[in-house]
């Protein structure tokens, strides 16, 4: 199920905590709304949520942030702007709290487990796209910077 509103919702909260615009308190009361019944959404917002520290308010620290992270984040806002399926395997041993209940009570081997199922469901370098085809169908159509602009309405 694709949300479209939801996923525009959180792909420009990423977009503003990121780049640093936005405190991770003020990202996380923007998202507040989203519907998580979208499994992409669901998955990013915990990918995303491993990025900073919720017990106080701050910006990320943008300049430690390497290229190949901020081409991570493209990807993710990317995914979020396309109509495509969420195609990865729901598991909620990827939700943190279950993840390390998981962990302390069969000392990481369901965790093991999961995470090889998850990773044998596509290429990981392109998640949250499925696969290196999916993610070079949606860089032919980016929604972001895709207008030829003129001055001519100037």
């Amino acid at each position: 199920m694709i949300d479209r509103e939801s996923r525009g919702i959180l792909a420009e909260n990423i977009r503003h905590l990121v780049a640093g615009i936005t405190t991770n308190f003020e990202y996380e009361e923007a998202i507040f709304s989203v519907n998580i019944k979208d499994a992409a959404i669901k998955d990013l917002v915990n990918t995303i949520w491993c990025l900073y520290d919720d017990l106080r308010e701050h910006k990320l620290e943008v300049d430690k942030f390497t290229s190949e992270d901020n081409k991570t984040f493209a990807r993710f806002i990317l995914f979020l702007k396309t109509d495509q399926e969420y195609k990865w395997p729901y598991t909620n041993i990827r939700e943190p709290l279950t993840r390390l209940l998981a962990n302390v009570f069969t000392l990481g081997i369901y965790t093991r487990k999961k995470d090889k199922e998850f990773l044998a469901a596509g290429d990981i370098k392109y998640w949250p796209f499925l696969n290196k085809e999916e993610f070079e169908l949606a860089k032919k159509t980016p929604v972001y910077l895709n207008k030829q602009r003129t001055t001519s309405n100037f």
